[in-house]
């Protein structure tokens, strides 16, 4: 599995972008694009989980689900 930079930049996705397309299948209100961004920022850099449904929409977007166990061990070795 990847983690979700990898996904990312492989469906050539910025942060921003990522997090637009989630908020359209989740049908919740655009909470603007810096919070956006920090969302999928802090996603990728284990500083947070999403949450289930979030999971599912990026599955629908990147067409796998992220490695999040991954990416929080090579968070936690590069400190």
């Amino acid at each position: 599995m990847a983690t979700l930079k990898e996904l990312r930049c492989k469906a050539k996705l910025t942060q921003t972008e990522l997090g637009k397309r989630v908020y359209e299948i989740l049908g919740k209100e655009n909470s603007g694009f810096r919070t956006m961004q920090q969302m999928v920022s802090h996603w990728e850099t284990g500083k947070g989980k999403p949450r289930k449904e979030t999971l599912s929409a990026m599955e629908n977007i990147l067409g796998e689900t992220p490695d999040f166990d991954k990416i929080n061990t090579e968070t936690a070795n590069s400190t």
